[in-house]
């Protein structure tokens, strides 16, 4: 794992919180309302298929997460010799 804390260091990334408590919302507030109201308006302007409710997005992130892991995993497997091997097949 140790390339992968290097990418960390390196790109500057960030444990960051994507929820917060949970709670009542008033679905009738007019702050609330006009902000759905922005929303719709700007979603309105892509194609449905260009449009990613979180779940998907989340889905997205998940596989992000198992492509970085793949390779790291791949990293780990190279070893001085395979490194050596692949310098001769290049020559």
């Amino acid at each position: 794992m140790a390339g992968v804390t290097k990418l960390q260091n390196t790109q500057r990334f960030e444990e960051t919180s994507l929820h917060g408590e949970s709670g009542e919302v008033d679905k009738n507030e007019p702050v609330l309302l006009a902000q759905l109201d922005t929303l719709y308006n700007v979603i309105n302007e892509y194609d449905p298929e260009e449009v990613y409710n979180m779940d998907e997005t989340g889905l997205f992130y998940r596989r992000l997460l198992e492509a970085a892991n793949y390779v790291q995993r791949a990293w780990d497997a190279v070893t001085s010799t395979t490194i050596s091997n692949a310098r001769r097949k290049a020559k």
